[in-house]
């Protein structure tokens, strides 16, 4: 899925907790969390489905990625078994890739940190995953926090968590999202309270 160079600068701006005062759709779990202070991501999603130890189908991944997405791994319940690094967040961000969400664990968070990566994770663990051609799947349709996540879906990442929109609703929450912010900065330089939130009869599945 194509989106706008400016599309994506804003999505590297947006809070998502004030996309979060916009729709209740969409947010992963809140165990899904970023590998280091001060992680961001947006980008068009590159998903895959990843069970157990066996990691040959990143290899997989990595080879269709296009410049700006981000891999997204649904590990079908795996919790023991880390299957992102620094070696294959080096490897990722040679390919194109701006980022990566894993349900499921990670590993080398100081080295992820140094390299600059963002990575969101929900937990680190030392045990890792090995090339075994087993199973995995690429492109498909995943689950990731909670949340389905289709090939192509914006993903939106920062200290609050993680966000995944549709292509129909992202642009018009973005903007919404980024007005609110302005105003709301606004009215505290004016010394004024801004207003409460409200979704009302709006919110629309993302």
């Amino acid at each position: 899925m194509h989106y706008s160079a400016q599309l994506i600068e804003k999505c590297r701006r947006v809070s998502t907790a004030n996309i979060g005062h916009l729709t209740h759709f969409g947010f992963m779990d809140v165990g899904i969390r970023p590998v280091y202070p001060g992680a961001r991501l947006a980008g068009p999603a590159r998903t895959v489905q990843l069970p157990g130890f066996d990691g040959s189908v990143l290899r997989v991944a990595l080879e269709r990625i296009q410049t700006g997405e981000v891999v997204v791994v649904d590990r079908l319940g795996d919790s023991r078994f880390a299957c992102w690094g620094d070696v294959m967040a080096f490897r990722a961000r040679a390919a194109g890739a701006v980022g990566a969400v894993i349900d499921g664990a990670a590993t080398d968070p100081v080295e992820l940190e140094q390299l600059g990566f963002p990575t969101f994770s929900r937990s680190i663990s030392p045990l890792t995953t090995t090339r075994y051609g087993i199973a995995g799947r690429v492109d498909v349709d995943v689950s990731c926090g909670g949340v389905v996540v289709h090939p192509g879906d914006l993903v939106i990442g920062d200290a609050n968590g993680v966000v995944v929109l549709s292509p129909d609703e992202a642009e018009r929450l973005v903007d919404e999202a980024l007005t609110m912010e302005e105003r709301a900065r606004e009215s505290i330089r004016r010394g004024e309270v801004p207003p409460m939130r409200s979704h009302g009869t709006a919110e629309t599945p993302a």
